[in-house]
C-alpha cells in the first residue's frame, strides 16, 4: 500500500465517528432517493401491468335498463370492436349475526366464463351461479378480507323493503373495485337473474362497456358521443359516458402527486447531507493544514493533494451506497406492497429497479464529490509557508459570536462543534 493510501486509510479509521457520521448522513439522502424512485418505478410498472391485463373498457356508459339487442346494435357503430352489458345495483348488506347494515355494490354479468373486458380473476371457490332457486354470489377479495366475508359465508342483502339471504361461494379480484378501507363500500358479483331477484326489478343491463378497434382519447370521445346519441334516439336514458386509457391506471395521477412530494423531501435530505460533507471536509482540511504544507515541501503538487482528500470523499460515497442501495430497494418493495394492496394490484416478486439504482449510484457518487471539492480546492491552494506557519483555513475560527460561544463549551466533540457552527 502506498503512503498516500495509508494516509487515506488512517484519516478514515482514525476518525471513526466522523466517518460514520458522514456515511450515515449521505446514506440517508441516497436511501431517500432510492426509496422514492424505486417506489415510483415499482408502482408504475405493477399498476400498468395490472391495468393492461384487466383489458379495460375504453368507453363506459351508464343507462336505463336495456337488453342484449342494444348491445348488438352498438357493435354496428364505426370504430367499435366489442361491447358488453353489465348490471350495477347499489344495495345494503350485512353478515349473519350483525346488526348494522353496510353499503355495497352488486355487479352482474351474463357469462363469467367468457369475459372479454374488465376481466375478473377467480381466486377461490366458484363463479356466481343461478340455477332454479339456487343463487350464489362472489365477493371481491378486498371485500372478503376487509369485512371478514369468507368463502361459504351467508350475507343478508337489503333493497327497498325486501331482504334476502344469499351464500358467498366465490372470491374474485376486480382491479377497479372500490377500496373498502377508503370508501367503506363492499363489492359483490352475481348473475343478472340474481340481481333482479334481489332488487325486485326488471332483468337487464344498465351499464354498457365498449372497446374500440384502436384507442385514442379523441376517438373514444367521438364514439362515446355517437353511442350516447343513438341510445337516446332509441328511448334509453343515458347518464353520460367515461373514457379509460388502457395504458394509464385510474389511480396513477394520485400516486404521482404523492411521489412528487416524496421526491422533493428526498432531494432536501440529500442536500442536507451535502452540507454536512462540506462541513466535515472543511474540518479535515483545517485540521491537517500542517500536513498539507509538509506534503508540498516534499514535492506534492496541488493536484496530488486534491486527489488525496477527494479519495476520502469517494470512499464516503461508496460506503454510503453499500448501505443505502439494498435498504432503499427493500423499503421501496415493502412500501409498494402496502400501497398496491390498497389499489388491488398484485405485488409480484421483488426485483431491483434499474432506474432507481442508476439514480442512487450517480447521485451518491457525484454529490459527496462536489460537496468536498470546494474545501479541498481551498486547502490545496495554500502555500507551504502558510500551511507550516499554521495560517490558512482554520485562522478564521472565533471571528463571530457563535464560534466564541461554542468555544466556551468544554469537552464538546469536535464533529459536533463543527456541525453546530456550520
Amino acid at each position: 500500500m502506498s503512503i498516500i493510501w495509508r494516509k487515506v486509510w488512517r484519516d478514515l479509521w482514525g476518525n471513526k465517528f466522523r466517518t460514520l457520521l458522514v456515511v450515515l448522513s449521505t446514506a440517508v439522502g441516497v436511501f431517500a432517493l432510492g426509496l422514492v424512485f424505486g417506489l415510483s418505478d415499482v408502482m408504475r410498472t405493477r399498476m400498468t401491468e395490472s391495468h393492461r391485463a384487466g383489458v379495460p373498457a375504453h368507453v363506459t356508459l351508464g343507462t336505463s335498463t336495456f337488453d342484449q339487442d342494444i348491445v348488438d346494435t352498438v357493435l354496428d357503430v364505426p370504430g367499435v370492436a366489442d361491447a358488453e352489458g353489465e348490471t350495477w345495483a347499489s344495495v345494503r348488506w350485512k353478515s349473519e349475526g350483525e346488526t348494522e347494515w353496510r353499503d355495497g355494490i352488486m355487479i352482474a354479468r351474463a357469462d363469467y366464463e367468457a369475459q372479454r373486458m374488465n376481466l375478473l380473476d377467480l381466486l377461490d371457490g366458484a363463479w356466481p351461479a343461478h340455477s332454479g332457486i339456487e343463487r350464489a354470489l362472489a365477493a371481491e377479495r378486498m371485500t372478503s378480507r376487509h369485512y371478514n366475508v369468507p368463502l361459504d359465508a351467508t350475507i343478508l342483502v337489503e333493497f327497498g323493503r325486501s331482504e334476502r339471504r344469499v351464500p358467498v361461494e366465490g372470491v374474485v379480484r376486480y382491479s377497479d373495485a372500490f377500496p373498502p378501507q377508503l370508501v367503506d363500500i363492499a363489492t359483490f358479483f352475481a348473475t343478472p337473474e340474481t340481481v333482479a331477484w334481489l332488487t325486485d326489478e326488471e332483468e337487464g343491463y344498465n351499464r354498457l362497456n365498449v372497446r374500440l378497434e384502436s384507442f385514442s382519447e379523441e376517438a373514444a370521445n367521438e364514439v362515446g358521443e355517437q353511442i350516447q346519441d343513438r341510445l337516446r334516439r332509441m328511448g334509453l336514458g343515458v347518464g353520460g359516458y367515461g373514457v379509460t386509457d388502457p395504458e394509464v391506471h385510474g389511480a396513477q395521477e394520485t400516486i404521482d402527486s404523492v411521489l412528487l412530494i416524496l421526491t422533493v423531501l428526498g432531494g432536501l435530505s440529500l442536500g442536507l447531507s451535502g452540507f454536512l460533507i462540506v462541513n466535515m471536509m472543511n474540518a479535515t482540511v483545517a485540521q491537517q493544514v500542517w500536513q498539507i504544507g509538509v506534503m508540498k515541501v516534499v514535492g506534492a503538487t496541488g493536484g496530488r493533494v486534491m486527489r488525496v482528500y477527494l479519495a476520502v470523499a469517494v470512499i464516503y460515497s461508496l460506503l454510503s451506497l453499500l448501505l443505502a442501495v439494498p435498504l432503499g430497494a427493500v423499503a421501496a418493495h415493502l412500501l409498494a406492497s402496502v400501497l398496491l394492496n390498497i389499489f388491488n394490484v398484485p405485488v409480484g416478486p421483488f426485483r431491483l429497479m434499474p432506474a432507481a439504482l442508476g439514480i442512487q449510484v450517480g447521485v451518491g457518487l457525484v454529490v459527496p464529490w462536489l460537496a468536498a471539492l470546494v474545501p479541498v480546492v481551498g486547502g490545496a491552494r495554500i502555500s507551504p509557508h502558510q500551511a507550516i506557519s499554521n495560517y490558512g483555513l482554520g485562522a478564521g475560527f472565533g471571528s463571530n459570536w457563535l464560534d466564541r460561544l461554542i468555544g466556551r463549551i468544554r469537552r464538546l466533540p469536535r464533529p459536533l462543534a463543527l456541525s453546530l457552527r456550520n
